[in-house]
């Protein structure tokens, strides 16, 4: 019951998410409104539901979410993306107004993971007892569903964005917190976002940045089991 609990609360939280977009109002269309609607309609769900589930306090909530403990998660994923940042700021830098930083770079991102990697993932994992790899393709996979539909996204778009919440979620069981992955995700979409305006040709090269970000943050969240293991 408590598998088909955590699936619930995911699927009415992108459901209820997706439905705003047939609200055609100007606001909407901000990225700061997209950031704050997120904010109220996923991660709200997903801190209440795991203090009904687990019948504990909002301070505990946040520590069952991986939330407990930031140790640098956001220097973790500027160090992560400097490849990509590389390509950004000597080939496409562009403008980056405050309604795309808090909304697309802050509150986006810190979101996502919430629902996904701190309540999906963690939940199936923790609670439900399921093994790693099939708790991070199931978790994986609803985030890449999640997308689908929107503007711009085809099946190419779902695979890659699929593979991004494997890396994600690895990341969050390795480092037994959100906050790396919420760094990571963070950076990612603060680099896209000053490339917004790029030529396609200019956008490809941050495509590659980005493939290279991700390789990176695997790389050094690996060294550091490594050096737990020997430690």
């Amino acid at each position: 019951m408590r598998v088909v609990f955590t699936f619930v609360v995911v699927i009415a939280a992108v459901l209820a998410f997706r439905a705003t977009g047939s609200v055609h109002w100007a606001v909407l269309e901000l990225g700061l409104s997209e950031g704050l609607l997120k904010i109220l309609l996923w991660v709200v769900p997903a801190v209440g539901a795991t203090m009904a589930a687990d019948r504990v306090f909002l301070h505990d909530s946040w520590r069952t979410l991986g939330l407990n403990s930031r140790f640098g998660g956001y220097r973790f994923g500027f160090l992560a993306t400097l490849p990509m940042a590389i390509i950004v700021v000597f080939f496409t830098l562009g403008r980056l107004d405050s309604d795309e930083l808090v909304g697309s770079v802050l509150l986006g991102p810190f979101a996502e993971e919430v629902l996904f990697r701190g309540f999906l993932f963690r939940r199936l994992l923790r609670d439900a007892g399921w093994r790693p790899l099939t708790a991070m393709v199931a978790s994986a996979a609803l985030f890449g569903l999640a997308h689908v539909g929107t503007p711009g996204q085809g099946i190419v778009d779902l695979i890659l964005l699929s593979a991004g919440g494997l890396a994600f979620a690895w990341i969050c069981l390795k480092w037994d917190s959100l906050w790396p992955a919420i760094g990571l995700h963070s950076f990612i979409n603060f680099w896209w976002v000053l490339s917004d305006t790029a030529p396609q040709a200019s956008a490809r090269l941050v495509s590659i940045g980005h493939l290279l970000s991700i390789a990176t943050a695997l790389l050094i969240t690996r060294r550091r089991g490594a050096r737990i293991g020997n430690g």
